[in-house]
């Protein structure tokens, strides 16, 4: 499955929210799909 990650614009920190949005210890990817 696909899941949209949606960054707010105004923020100044955009890294800090991509390194949010895809921290490992919060998403799992299922190896056996890729």
């Amino acid at each position: 499955s696909v899941e949209e990650i949606r960054l707010d614009p105004e923020a100044t920190d955009l890294n800090a929210q991509l390194q949010k949005a895809l921290d490992p210890r919060h998403h799992h990817l299922d190896i056996r799909k890729a």
